[in-house]
């Protein structure tokens, strides 16, 4: 018979860190067996934002991006918004999924997807 313990710690897929032994730089559980340092890894795609629109989706003000759609964005992809200022990174970086996308009423090659914030990464 397994101990209390031994059914309580998580173990990362990936990296193979445990709720015991945290990656470098610590992390949080995703899932039962995914960390947040190997879900910002797992990103579909990166973006640029500008520091307005992070803001306002870091206040929960705006969960939808209108891009164009030369990366073919789909349902479940995972995105990290990475900010830019001044041409810059600034380091700091949402890790979101699209839950909805759509192309109507939009201009040739665009979309709106509406995302849901997974990984808030404020350094």
């Amino acid at each position: 018979m397994e101990s209390i313990f031994d059914e309580d710690t998580r173990k990362c897929d990936d990296c193979g860190c445990t709720q015991n032994n945290a990656c470098v730089g610590g992390c949080y559980w995703i899932t039962d067996n995914l960390c947040s340092s190997c879900l910002e890894n797992k990103a579909d795609h990166d973006l640029k934002i500008g520091p307005v629109y992070f803001e306002a989706v870091i206040q929960g003000l705006k969960n939808f991006e209108i891009r164009r759609n030369d990366r073919n964005f789909k349902v479940e992809d995972i995105v990290n918004l990475r900010e830019l200022e001044k041409g810059m990174y600034t380091g700091r970086i949402l890790t979101v999924e699209i839950i909805y996308i759509t192309d109507f009423e939009q201009k040739e090659d665009y979309v709106v997807f509406g995302f849901a914030a997974i990984l808030p990464n404020m350094n």
